[in-house]
C-alpha cells in the first residue's frame, strides 16, 4: 500500500512538473524566441537599409565621377558653374582671384591664369613668359568680342596676329565654343602642334580671366579624385578607383585608409570575374561599379552590426526577457510544482495574462510593421522617382503641344487677317496691325509676301522691293520702317520674298523662265543649302505647323502658311513666322512651369538654362546641392534614386537635358515629406492600434478582475458576517454564473445559520449556571461543543428544599435536531414533577416521548443519566439510559471507581426498561458525569485517554472545589491532546459532597 502511494505521488509530481514546463515554454520560451527573431530582424532590416544607402551613394558617386573622368570636362564644368555664380552675385574681383588661388593650392601646378578688369587693366598674372602685358592685352581685346560668358565687353581694336602668336594659331570662335557646352566640354586647343597650352576664358561683368592648363597634368585625373574625395567626405563612405584588370586589379586611389578593411586585389578580381556589383566582407560592405573600360569605382562602408553582433544582441534581448520572466517562473513553480499558495492577487494575475496575451501579438506586429515601413518607403520612393521621371518627360513633350497650339492660333489669326486685306495693297497700317496681333507670340521675325505685289511686311515695317523677284532689292526711299535696313535684314527679306513667290508661283502654275530658275537655284544653294525643289517640298510639307526650318545664317522654328484670298485654288499670300528656339522655349517655360508646379504632391519642376545658367523658378545662390545635381544631369533621367536638400528639405531629384526644350535642363523635385507623411501616418495608426489594444487589454482585465473580485469581496464580507455571527447577512445582486450559484448556496446556508443561532440561543437557555450549591452538595458543570449546536446536555436544579437533581445527556449528532431533542427532554422533565424522585420512571417517560417523536427525517436517540440527591443525608437514587458510567471518587479511600448501571438509550428500543439504584455520599466524595468525548480524545501520537486514563486523571486532579476540580481536569485534557482543537463535544459535571465546615448553609 505504501509503495502504491509513493508511485501515485511520483506520478502527480511528474504531471505537475510537465504542466510547469509547458507553461514556461508557452509563456517564456516561445516569446523569448520571438524576441530573439524580432531583434534579429530589426537589426537585419537596418543593415539592409544601410546596404541600400551604400548602393545609392555609390551610384551617385559613379554619376558624379563620370562627369570628371575627363580632366578637361572637369575643369570646364567647374569653372562654368563657378563663374556663373560669380556673375549672378556680381562678385568683386578680389573674391574671384581668391577662389582661383585657392584652386591652385588644391591642384598645384595644374593651371595658371591672367586676369583683367573690364577696362583692360591687368590685375594678376600667375606665370611668366616672353610676352609683355601689352601683348597679352591683345588677347583681352580679341575676347572682348568673344567673351565666352554672359558679359559682353565693348569691342576693342585687336591685333589678331599677336593674339594668335600668344595663345595659338587656331584662334577662331569655333575653337572656343566647346568650353561652355555641357554636351562636349573641352578646353580650347589653339595650337595643333601642342606647343602652347590649352586655355579657357571667362569674361563676366566684374573681371576677365584667361586660364592656361598644364598638358601633362590633364592625364592624372586629379579632378576625378577631388570630386570623389568631396563626395566621400559628405557621404561618410570610402571611395576608390581600381584598374580593370581581371587577373590582377590594382587599387589606384582611395579617399581614406583601407588597410584594416580586409580589402585585397583578390576581392576585386573576384568582382571583375563574376561581374559582381556588391560584396559583403566580414566587417564592411563593398560596392563595385563600371566607370570606364579601364577604370572601376568602389565604395566601402563599415557595417553597423556584423552578423555575429546581431546574433549576440538578439540573444541578449531574449535572455533579458527571460530574466524579466523569472518572477513568473518562480511563482508558477511554487503554485504548480511546490503546491504553495501564490501571493499574487487575482487582479494582478488577470492583468498579467491580458497584457501578455496582447503584448506578444503586438510585438510581432511592431516587428513586421518596421520591416513593412522600410520596404514601403523604398516602394514609395521608387514610385515617386518614376512619377517624377514621367513628369519631366511629359513636360518636355508638352512643348510640341505648345507649338501646335501656337500654330492653330496663328492659322486662325491669318485667316481673319486675309479677310480684312482681301484685294488690298499692303500698307503701313496693315503692317502695324498684324504686328500688334503677333506681339503676344514673342516672335523673332516674320514675313508677309503677296503673289502680285512687291510690298513685304516684316516686323511692323512695310518694305518695298524693286527689280525682279530673282534680283530684287529693298527700295529704301519708298519703304516705311522704324529701324535701319542693314544688309542682313535686306538679305533675309529678299530670301523670304524669293521663297514665297516661288512657292506661290508653283502652286498657282505660273511659269518661270529658265534663266530666272537658274538664278533662283544659285540663290537657294547659297542661302538655304538646298535645291529649289527641296526647298519647295519642305515648305509644303510643313504648312500649318511649327517646325525647325529657316534660311540664311541659322535654322529657327518656323510657321509657314499660304492664303487663298481672292479665288479658290490660287494662293495670294505667303506667311513665314520665325522664332529663335531659345526664345520660344523660354516663353513656353514661363507659361507652363508655374502651372505645373501647382500640383497636389508639391513636386517642384525647375528648369535650368544651359547657356546662361539661369533657373526657373529662380533659386537661391546657396542652393549648391541643386546646382551640383544639375551639373550631373545627362541626356536621359537616371534609374537611380538621388536625394538632394533644398531650403532645408529633402527631395527626390530627377532631371535630364530636354530633347524638345533642348536649351534647358528639366528637373523635378519630389518632397520626401510626402513619403514621410504616409509612413508617419501608418506608424501613428499602428501606435494608436497598440495603445488601443493595451487600453482594451487593461479594460478587459479590469472588468474581468471586477467580475471576479466583487463576488469574492461579497463572499469575504459574508464570511466576516459569519465570524461576527451576523447571520441575517445576505449576498445581494446574485448573478447566474458560478459565483451566483455559490452566492445562492451561501444565502441558503445563512438561513440555516440563522436557524442555528436561534437554536443556539434556545440551547443556551437550557443550560444552567455553571456553579450550583444545595445543602451538602456543590455542583459545577460545563459543556464545550465542537459546533454551534452540540449534542451534549446537562442540568442541575432544586427539586425541593431538601432534594436536588443532576442530569446529563448526549444526543447522537449535532445541530438543530439535537438541540430540539434536548429541549424536548428538558420540557419532559419540567412537565413531570411527580417523577423527579423516581429516576427509573422519569427515564421511562422520556423514552416514550422521544420514541413517539421519531420519524423518517428525525431518528435521533439520546443517552441520559439522572441522579436524585438528598442534600441532608447524602443519599441518592441514580438511573442510566445508555450513558457513560459516572466516576465515583471516595475521598476517604482516595479511590476512583466506575458507578455502573446499564440501560438502553432513550428512543432506541420500543420495549426498553430502565432501572435505578441508590448511592451514598460521604464528606469529600464526588461523582463525575462525562461524555465519551474525553474518553476518546487522542494525543498527537494517537493514544486515547481511555477509561483507565480518565480514572488516573481524576485521581490526580481531585479537589473538593468542583470548579477547581474541573479546571484541573480540563488542563490535563488539553495537555494530552497537545492543545489541538477538540474533535468531539466535551461535557463534564462534577458534584462534591462537602464537609460540614465547608458548607456555608450549615455554617449559617
Amino acid at each position: 500500500m505504501k509503495q502504491i502511494t509513493e508511485n501515485n505521488s511520483i506520478t502527480a509530481r511528474s504531471r505537475q512538473l510537465l504542466r510547469w514546463l509547458l507553461a514556461a515554454l508557452c509563456l517564456t520560451g516561445v516569446p523569448a524566441a520571438l524576441v530573439f527573431f524580432a531583434v534579429f530582424r530589426f537589426y537585419t532590416v537596418s543593415e539592409d537599409e544601410l546596404k541600400f544607402g551604400i548602393k545609392t551613394q555609390l551610384q551617385r558617386a559613379a554619376n558624379e565621377a563620370s562627369l570628371s573622368v575627363n580632366q578637361e570636362s572637369f575643369w570646364c564644368r567647374t569653372y562654368l558653374e563657378k563663374f556663373n555664380a560669380f556673375e549672378q552675385e556680381k562678385a568683386e574681383p578680389a573674391v574671384v582671384l581668391a577662389w582661383l588661388e585657392q584652386q591652385q593650392e588644391l591642384f598645384p601646378g595644374e593651371f595658371e591664369f591672367i586676369a583683367w578688369s573690364p577696362d583692360g587693366k591687368e590685375l594678376i598674372k600667375t606665370f611668366t613668359d616672353e610676352y609683355s602685358s601689352a601683348e597679352w592685352l591683345e588677347v583681352f581685346n580679341y575676347f572682348c568680342a568673344n567673351p565666352g560668358m554672359q558679359a559682353r565687353f565693348p569691342n576693342r581694336e585687336c591685333d589678331i596676329a599677336t593674339a594668335r602668336k600668344i595663345i595659338g594659331p587656331q584662334l577662331i570662335p569655333a575653337m572656343l565654343s566647346a568650353q561652355n557646352d555641357p554636351e562636349r566640354f573641352s578646353l580650347a586647343w589653339l595650337d595643333s602642334s601642342f606647343g602652347r597650352p590649352p586655355i579657357t576664358r571667362y569674361f563676366i561683368s566684374t573681371i576677365a580671366v584667361v586660364i592656361r592648363y598644364d598638358q601633362t597634368k590633364l592625364k592624372q585625373r586629379n579632378g576625378l579624385k577631388y570630386s570623389l574625395q568631396q563626395f566621400a567626405a559628405n557621404g561618410q563612405i570610402t571611395l576608390g578607383l581600381v584598374s580593370a584588370d581581371r587577373l590582377r586589379p590594382e587599387i589606384l586611389w582611395h579617399s581614406a585608409d583601407i588597410s584594416d578593411c580586409g580589402l585585397t586585389t583578390e576581392v576585386f578580381a573576384h568582382c571583375e570575374k563574376e561581374s559582381l556589383s556588391f560584396v559583403e566582407l566580414p566587417q564592411h560592405y563593398l560596392g563595385y561599379l563600371f566607370l570606364t573600360p579601364e577604370l572601376r569605382i568602389f565604395a566601402l562602408a563599415a557595417k553597423s552590426y556584423d552578423r555575429q553582433s546581431i546574433i549576440w544582441r538578439s540573444l541578449l534581448a531574449a535572455l533579458l526577457y527571460c530574466a524579466l520572466m523569472l518572477p513568473f517562473l518562480s511563482y508558477t513553480w511554487n503554485t504548480i510544482v511546490a503546491s504553495r499558495p501564490g501571493r499574487a492577487t487575482i487582479k494582478t494575475r488577470l492583468a498579467f495574462l491580458f497584457f501578455f496575451a496582447s503584448g506578444i501579438p503586438l510585438l510581432a506586429i511592431i516587428v513586421v510593421s518596421h520591416e513593412h515601413s522600410s520596404q514601403m518607403r523604398r516602394t514609395l520612393m521608387s514610385e515617386a522617382h518614376q512619377s517624377s521621371t514621367d513628369m519631366v518627360l511629359s513636360f518636355d513633350r508638352r512643348f510640341l503641344s505648345f507649338l501646335n497650339n501656337d500654330a492653330i492660333a496663328l492659322d486662325r489669326l491669318f485667316n481673319r487677317w486675309a479677310d480684312i486685306v482681301r484685294g488690298k495693297e499692303f500698307n503701313i497700317d496693315m503692317a502695324q496691325a498684324v504686328n500688334d496681333e503677333l506681339k503676344s507670340f514673342k516672335i523673332g521675325n516674320y514675313y508677309l509676301v503677296a503673289s502680285e505685289s512687291n510690298n513685304v511686311i516684316c516686323m511692323g515695317d512695310l518694305l518695298v522691293l524693286k527689280g525682279g523677284f530673282d534680283s530684287a532689292s529693298v527700295d529704301r526711299e519708298k519703304s516705311q520702317t522704324k529701324r535701319p535696313i542693314t544688309s542682313v535684314i535686306e538679305s533675309d527679306v529678299m530670301a523670304a520674298n524669293m521663297i514665297g513667290k516661288k512657292v506661290m508661283s508653283d502652286l498657282n502654275r505660273v511659269e518661270i523662265s529658265a534663266q530666272t530658275m537658274s538664278k533662283l537655284e544659285l540663290v537657294a544653294e547659297s542661302l538655304l543649302q538646298q535645291t529649289i525643289l527641296e526647298m519647295t517640298n519642305s515648305i509644303i510639307g510643313n504648312l500649318g505647323k511649327i517646325n525647325q526650318w529657316g534660311f540664311g545664317r541659322v535654322n529657327d522654328l518656323s510657321f509657314v502658311k499660304l492664303i487663298a484670298s481672292l479665288a479658290p485654288g490660287l494662293v495670294d499670300y505667303s506667311v513665314m513666322v520665325f522664332w529663335r528656339p531659345l526664345s520660344a522655349q523660354t516663353r513656353f517655360l514661363q507659361k507652363s512651369v508655374p502651372l505645373t508646379n501647382r500640383n497636389t504632391a508639391g513636386t517642384k519642376l525647375i528648369t535650368r538654362n544651359r547657356i546662361n545658367d539661369n533657373y526657373l523658378p529662380e533659386i537661391a545662390t546657396q542652393a549648391s546641392a541643386l546646382r551640383q545635381f544639375a551639373s550631373r544631369v545627362g541626356a536621359k533621367p537616371t534609374e537611380e534614386i538621388e536625394l538632394i536638400e533644398l531650403d532645408g528639405e529633402q527631395y527626390i531629384a530627377v532631371g535630364f537635358n530636354g530633347r524638345n526644350v533642348d536649351f534647358f535642363q528639366i528637373m523635378a523635385l519630389y518632397p520626401i515629406r510626402n513619403i514621410d507623411l504616409v509612413i508617419g501616418q501608418q506608424k501613428a495608426e499602428l501606435t494608436l492600434f497598440v495603445l488601443f489594444s493595451l487600453i482594451l487589454a487593461a479594460s478587459l482585465a479590469q472588468i474581468l478582475a471586477r467580475s471576479f473580485i466583487e463576488p469574492l469581496h461579497a463572499l469575504r464580507d459574508s464570511a466576516l458576517a459569519i465570524e461576527n455571527r451576523e447571520f441575517s447577512h445576505r449576498i445581494s445582486k446574485v448573478g447566474k454564473d458560478e459565483f451566483g450559484e455559490v452566492a445562492t448556496i451561501f444565502n441558503e446556508v445563512m438561513v440555516g445559520f440563522e436557524e442555528l443561532e436561534i437554536a443556539r440561543i434556545v440551547q443556551d437557555s437550557l443550560f444552567p449556571q455553571p456553579l450550583f450549591e444545595h445543602g451538602h452538595f456543590i455542583t459545577f458543570g460545563k459543556s464545550i461543543s465542537m459546533s454551534e449546536l452540540g449534542g451534549d446536555y446537562f442540568d442541575f436544579f432544586t427539586v425541593d428544599e431538601r432534594h436536588l437533581a443532576v442530569l446529563a445527556g448526549d444526543v447522537a449528532g449535532h445541530g438543530v435536531s439535537a438541540a430540539l431533542i434536548m429541549a424536548m427532554a428538558k420540557a419532559g422533565i419540567l412537565s413531570s414533577p411527580t417523577l423527579l424522585s423516581a429516576p427509573a420512571a422519569l427515564l421511562q417517560a422520556l423514552h416514550q416521548m422521544i420514541l413517539a417523536s421519531k420519524s423518517k427525517q428525525q431518528k435521533k436517540v439520546m443517552t441520559f443519566q439522572y441522579l436524585y440527591l438528598d442534600s441532608e443525608s447524602g443519599s441518592g437514587l441514580y438511573s442510566n439510559a445508555g450513558g457513560c458510567s459516572p466516576m465515583l471518587i471516595r475521598a476517604a479511600e482516595k479511590s476512583v471507581e466506575e458507578f455502573t448501571l446499564a440501560g438502553p438509550a432513550l428512543g432506541g428500543f420500543s420495549k426498553a426498561r430502565y432501572l435505578e439504584t441508590s448511592i451514598q455520599f460521604d464528606s469529600g466524595d464526588a461523582i463525575v458525569f462525562y461524555t465519551d468525548g474525553i474518553i476518546e480524545a487522542r494525543s498527537p501520537g494517537g493514544n486515547e485517554i481511555g477509561y483507565e486514563g480518565f480514572k488516573n486523571m481524576l485521581h490526580d486532579c481531585y479537589d473538593t472545589d468542583p470548579q477547581i476540580f474541573y479546571q484541573n481536569i480540563y488542563a490535563s485534557y488539553m495537555r494530552h491532546i497537545g492543545n489541538k482543537e477538540t474533535e468531539d463535544d466535551l461535557t463534564i459535571i462534577i458534584t462534591v459532597c462537602r464537609p460540614p465546615a465547608q458548607n456555608p448553609l450549615i455554617a449559617l
